[in-house]
């Protein structure tokens, strides 16, 4: 009998030793279970929290065109139409156009005035290259996406209120299957570019003709809000045109006196030369 009380009672501790194990492997099953379940989903939140912390492709690219298109518009519009006059009159330090130059007094200025187009290709090559340090699309790729890029072109138009800027860009976005595909992004500036062109043009031409504008009495006659300024930092002349915070900005080139074009005598053993 005690034989046969010790047997059940080793199969019965072997028993529960076995149940103890079963039950410890089953808990840690369902803990890794658990745990990468857990690992999965929060990798899965964290990527839709990535996506939704980016804006939409059109989104951010349009996003830079206007911040790489503004400060361009407002630069080239303050120096006179152009990044890099050839003839210019020094206005605080900075190189302002020309829109005339007279080479000797008595002789009417010489027109040296920009087309619209010569300044829209000027625009155009300066915003694409402030598009080169703004536009990344790594951190779209980094989100899952496959992207695929071709080739930019970018285009400037000059209306008389506002600036337009068309960029071509082909793009192919893919991401779960599903592909977006975009062509062209576009911005605009509400700023009268084209308006104060065509009054610096008269301006200009008006001053070739009768070597003076009349700009008080133009303000009296036009009641479109666009305010002018004249100095004459000798011996030329600068007019800036004001309109709701816009300024564009110009020189007509003068000519010194006719006794400035004879040279200064020289003296040589104390006598006039």
């Amino acid at each position: 009998m005690q034989r046969g009380e010790l047997g059940s009672r080793a199969q019965m501790t072997l028993f529960v030793i076995l149940s103890l194990i079963l039950f410890i492997l089953v808990g840690m099953g369902m803990f890794i279970y658990n745990y990468s379940q857990s690992a999965i989903m929060e990798h899965a939140t964290q990527q839709v929290l990535e996506r939704r912390s980016l804006p939409p492709i059109k989104s951010y690219i349009e996003h830079c065109l206007l911040q790489s298109s503004d400060p361009a518009i407002l630069s080239i519009a303050n120096l006179g139409g152009t990044f890099a006059p050839s003839a210019f009159t020094w206005v605080n330090h900075t190189k302002v156009n020309q829109l005339c130059t007279m080479s000797a007094p008595g002789l009417s200025c010489e027109n040296s005035l920009l087309t619209r187009q010569q300044i829209e290709f000027e625009l155009a090559q300066k915003i694409e290259e402030e598009l080169e340090s703004c536009i990344n699309l790594d951190a779209f790729r980094v989100q899952g996406r496959f992207i695929t890029e071709g080739e930019r072109h970018l285009e400037v138009k000059i209306d008389a209120q506002e600036v337009r800027v068309i960029l071509r860009y082909p793009i192919n976005s893919t991401i779960d299957s599903q592909t977006e595909r975009f062509d062209e992004f576009r911005a605009t500036m509400d700023v009268p570019l084209g308006m104060m062109l065509a009054l610096a043009t008269d301006i200009t031409n008006t001053h070739i003709k009768s070597d003076d504008f009349d700009y008080v009495r133009w303000m009296l006659d036009h009641h479109d809000g666009i305010e002018i300024e004249r100095h004459k930092p000798y011996p030329n002349i600068v007019y800036t045109l004001k309109q709701d915070g816009f300024t564009f900005r110009f020189s007509l080139g003068g000519a010194p006196s006719v006794g400035q074009y004879f040279e200064q005598p020289t003296q040589e053993y104390g006598c006039c030369m």
